[in-house]
């Protein structure tokens, strides 16, 4: 995808990738770099939370390919679990959110996550409906693994 921080090496600690259909289609790979409290892109787990974070990537959106300058993928679970992504009243479930900007996000409907003891790594599959304002779902499966843990949290 021409993109330096999606293509460097998982030497330096993330590694994975997701493909998306749908509103939003296309696929990216982890990001291998985090620094924490940085504009970098990369995946971090902070308080119950894995953020992964892309930088400057391209991505069909609405049958255009654009390029994004800030795309967010943030699974909330209960790590060390397989869980529902979307809502449910008879079982805790994972709270997923995808966003290509402020304007545009998609939450959890349905599908499962994955994610081992502390966090740093896991899968998702799933299907992830448009939030308030804007219509559309995103398809996703994919994996992460190496997220960093900052050492102030």
């Amino acid at each position: 995808m021409g993109n330096p921080e999606a293509s460097a090496s998982s030497s330096k600690g993330s590694s994975g990738s997701f493909t998306f259909s749908g509103s939003v289609s296309g696929s990216l790979k982890v990001p291998a770099f985090f620094a924490p409290g940085s504009a970098l892109a990369g995946c971090t787990t902070v308080n119950g939370t894995d953020t992964i974070t892309w930088r400057n990537v391209r991505l069909e959106v609405g049958g255009t390919t654009q390029k994004l300058a800030n795309v967010i993928l943030a699974i909330n679970a209960k790590f060390g679990h397989t869980q529902p992504m979307g809502p449910t009243t008879t079982s805790p479930s994972t709270s997923v959110t995808f966003s290509t900007t402020y304007a545009y996000s998609w939450q959890g409907a349905s599908g499962t996550a994955t994610t081992t003891t502390g966090g740093r790594s896991g899968a998702l599959k799933g299907t992830l409906t448009g939030t308030d304002g804007h219509a559309g779902t995103v398809t996703i499966a994919g994996s992460w693994a190496g997220c960093t843990k900052p050492a102030s949290v």
